[in-house]
C-alpha cells in the first residue's frame, strides 16, 4: 500500500501500458519466430528490458529518484508481460505455407504407391516450390512401415516439363521402411547421376526422377555404382499459399 500511495495515477498508467505493450510485443515476437534470427530478435528485446530495469533500479537505489523507480517497475512489468504474451500466443506457419497432398509412385529398389498429406511451402513470386510429408502404417505384431517425402525446387525459370534447369536449387529426399532401420534416398547434385524433370507451379505439378541414390548408414550419399537406386513419379496438389503467417492449430498456451 505504501508503494501504491507513492505512485501517481500517471505512474500507474505508465506501468499498466508497459504491461499491455509487453504482452502484445511478446506474443507478436513469438508468433513470428521462423528462424534463428527471429529467436535472437525476441531475446534481444527481452534483454533490453532487463538492462533498462537493472539500470533504472540502480539509479533508484542510489538517488531514490521517483522517475528511476517508475522506469524500473515499468521495464520489469514489460519483461514479465512479454513472457506471458509469448506463452499465450500460438505458434505460426510462415507466409507461403499451405496444406496439400502428393501421390508418390516408386520403383527400382522397391515398388510402392502412396498418396500422403503434405505441408507446402512457396514464396509469393512463385519461384520456389516445396512440400514435405510422411505416413506410417503399423499393426499388432507388424513393424512400423514409414514413408517420408521432401521436395524443394528453387528456379527462376518456369518448370515446363523438361529436365529441371541446371541453375535451379533442388532437394529431393525419400525415406522408406522402419524408422531407424529403413533406407533413405536423396538427390546429390555432385554425383550428376539423378535425372529430374518437372512441370508445374507451387499449387500443382508433376515430377519424375531416375537413379535416386541411397544414403549410407552415416547419412552420406552412396557412390553411383552402389545400387540399388530409385525411380519414380510425384504428383502434387497444394492449396493457395497464405500471404501472411497463419496460426498452428492447437498451439495456443504453449
Amino acid at each position: 500500500m505504501r508503494l501504491r500511495r507513492q505512485l501517481s495515477r500517471g505512474d500507474i498508467a505508465l506501468i499498466a501500458v508497459s504491461g499491455l505493450v509487453g504482452a502484445v510485443a511478446g506474443g507478436w515476437l513469438d508468433y513470428n519466430i521462423f528462424s534463428d534470427n527471429d529467436d535472437v530478435r525476441a531475446l534481444a528485446v527481452r534483454l533490453l528490458a532487463i538492462v533498462v530495469a537493472v539500470v533504472a533500479g540502480a539509479v533508484w537505489s542510489r538517488r531514490h529518484g521517483r522517475g528511476a523507480r517508475v522506469v524500473a517497475l515499468a521495464a520489469a512489468v514489460f519483461l514479465v508481460s512479454s513472457l506471458i504474451g509469448g506463452w499465450i500466443a500460438p505458434s505460426a506457419h510462415p507466409a507461403g505455407w499451405s496444406t496439400g497432398s502428393a501421390r508418390l509412385e516408386i520403383h527400382g529398389a522397391l515398388s510402392r504407391t502412396e498418396t500422403i498429406g503434405v505441408e507446402c511451402r512457396s514464396d509469393l513470386n512463385g519461384t520456389s516450390i516445396g512440400f514435405s510429408g510422411g505416413m506410417a502404417t503399423s499393426g499388432p505384431g507388424v513393424a512400423t512401415n514409414s514413408l517420408n517425402l521432401a521436395v524443394s525446387i528453387q528456379s527462376e525459370v518456369p518448370l515446363s516439363g523438361g529436365p529441371v534447369p541446371t541453375s535451379a536449387a533442388i532437394s529431393l529426399d525419400v525415406g522408406l521402411g522402419e524408422p531407424g532401420n529403413g533406407q533413405a534416398y536423396a538427390y546429390d547434385p555432385e554425383q550428376r547421376v539423378t535425372a529430374i524433370s518437372a512441370d508445374g507451379t507451387p499449387e500443382h505439378g508433376h515430377l519424375t526422377f531416375e537413379n535416386l541414390s541411397a544414403r549410407t548408414k552415416d547419412g552420406d550419399p552412396s557412390l553411383p555404382n552402389d545400387l540399388p537406386t530409385l525411380a519414380g513419379v510425384i504428383d502434387w496438389t497444394c492449396q493457395p499459399a497464405a500471404k501472411e503467417p497463419t496460426p498452428v492449430e492447437g498451439s495456443w498456451f504453449h
